[in-house]
């Protein structure tokens, strides 16, 4: 059984009855302030799930569906989320700093208000080489995804 913590309390805050968080179904789960720094969730489920101010910090989060996921205020420094799906992914005032996002699908996802990530300072630029973005996707203000790496993809007709 793996047991998920509140950051600061350290109070469970879910039980989840399994080895490994890979492949798990946590879709909506609320995981506020959670403390899953470096956990294996690649694969994972967790759509619509609030990680608002979670501790991220190297987590590998890999191919997992974080469809309309809140990672407001969320550490993700060093997380991996190369092939992830992000549409809608809100990351307000995220630290993204050193994350991987190669590949990843960032539809309509808010990157606007980030903390640190792909275009502030923190300790290295977040790798957006082939992440995926539209017209929908929010960026910093005077910022070139493309210059990142990210690719604009087409509208749907």
């Amino acid at each position: 059984m793996i047991e998920i913590l509140q950051r600061e309390t350290r109070q469970p805050l879910s039980r989840v009855e399994a080895e490994s968080l890979a492949g798990a179904s946590l879709t909506g789960a609320n995981l506020h302030a959670a403390d899953l720094e470096g956990a294996d969730l690649r694969g994972a489920n967790l759509r619509s799930a609030h990680l608002g101010a979670a501790n991220l910090r190297g987590a590998d989060l890999s191919g997992a569906d974080l469809e309309g996921v809140n990672f407001r205020e969320a550490c993700l420094t060093g997380a991996c989320l190369a092939g992830a799906r992000l549409l809608g992914a809100d990351f307000s005032g995220a630290d993204l700093s050193g994350a991987d996002l190669c590949g990843a699908d960032l539809t309509d996802a808010w990157l606007r208000d980030q903390y640190t990530g792909p275009f502030k300072g923190g300790p290295g630029p977040a790798n957006l080489t082939g992440a995926r973005y539209d017209a929908a996707t929010r960026w910093p203000r005077r910022e070139n995804p493309e210059t990142c790496g990210a690719v604009r993809m087409p509208r749907e007709r």
